[in-house]
């Protein structure tokens, strides 16, 4: 195992207003739908790829929230206080960060992607994201698939506990009769 782990930080809203279909979700459905979405999505590059994967979204309150999606402690929802956005909360984390070359920053937001860059972390588009986890997820069925497949194969190679019967049966033919 690497000795740090890779680091994807999410600009939530940005990236699902960006999407025709999370953001119809949102406007018909409501936020938490819209994120759901968006977790959903992403959850193969979290899950195939093993990147701890952050999802920031504007908040409210006094404090940062933190809400796990899950079980995995490094699959979560981060909530800034109200005095604060999420693209300040990602570029601190981008300045304060020890290892930049571990993170990778989505948005659709020019600046905020720039900004990244000029701390040395790795940006990427919504568009790129997006396809990055359907590519994930496609890679995640193919597995499963052939995982599926080598389990039906070794299914079928491995003897009947009735193959000794078939074989007189087929042997002795209809009622028990020798066979023609």
């Amino acid at each position: 195992m690497p000795e740090f782990q890779k680091h994807l930080l999410v600009d939530g809203w940005n990236i699902i207003r960006s999407e025709a279909a999370m953001s119809k979700a949102f406007s018909e459905l409501g936020q938490d739908s819209a994120k759901k979405m968006l977790a959903a999505r992403l959850s193969p590059i979290h899950d195939i790829f093993g990147y701890r994967l952050t999802i920031v979204y504007d908040g409210k309150g006094d404090e940062i929230s933190i809400e796990k999606i899950g079980q995995s402690d490094t699959f979560c929802e981060v909530y800034t206080p109200s005095s604060l956005t999420a693209d300040e909360l990602i570029e601190q984390y981008c300045a304060n960060s020890k290892n930049p070359k571990s993170i990778t920053v989505a948005s659709r937001d020019n600046l905020i992607r720039l900004t990244a860059m000029g701390f040395k972390v790795e940006s990427i588009t919504a568009s790129q994201l997006l396809g990055w986890a359907d590519d994930a997820a496609s890679h995640a069925r193919k597995k499963y698939d052939a995982v599926r497949k080598n389990a039906s194969d070794e299914w079928k190679k491995a003897s009947s506990p009735f193959a000794d019967i078939e074989s007189r049966i087929k042997k002795s033919g209809p009622k028990g009769g020798a066979a023609k």
